[in-house]
C-alpha cells in the first residue's frame, strides 16, 4: 500500500486468468507476472476496502495472505494498514520463545462446516 495505490498479488498457477473484485464491484483483470503470479495496482484501494479474487470458473476466493477477514473465512478480505495501529502499552515485550505454546488448527478441515461459527 502506497500513496499511489495498492498492489494486489495472487498466486494461481493452474489458471491463465484471475480477476480482482473490489467492494463487490465489477471484476478487473489481473496481469500475469510469471511463475503463476497475477498482479494489479488499484489507486482507489485504501484501508477498509473489501476485496477478493475471481477464478475463471466464477469461484470467488479471499486472499490467502489476508490480515483481516471481516465476513468469515469464505468472505472477502479487507485491506488494513498495520502501521496505523497505535499501541497502548509500549512497555510490553511479550514472552520468550521458549515460554510459548503455539497450536495451529485449520478450521476448514477440523469442522464439517469449514467455518469459525461451527
Amino acid at each position: 500500500m502506497t500513496e499511489s495505490g495498492t498492489l494486489f498479488r495472487f498466486w494461481c498457477p493452474r489458471h491463465e486468468t484471475v480477476d480482482l473484485v473490489l467492494d463487490e464491484g465489477e471484476p478487473q483483470r489481473m496481469t500475469p507476472s510469471g511463475d503463476g503470479w497475477f498482479e494489479r495496482t488499484e489507486p482507489q484501494a485504501r484501508p477498509g476496502t473489501l476485496y477478493a479474487f475471481r477464478l475463471p470458473d466464477g469461484l470467488t476466493v479471499p486472499d490467502p495472505a489476508s490480515r483481516h477477514q471481516p465476513k468469515d473465512v469464505h468472505g472477502p478480505s479487507e485491506l488494513i494498514n498495520p502501521e496505523a495501529y497505535r499501541w497502548q502499552n509500549e512497555g510490553w515485550r511479550g514472552h520468550a520463545a521458549e515460554e510459548l505454546v503455539i497450536y495451529e488448527l485449520h478450521v476448514a478441515t477440523f469442522t464439517q462446516e469449514g467455518t469459525f461459527r461451527a
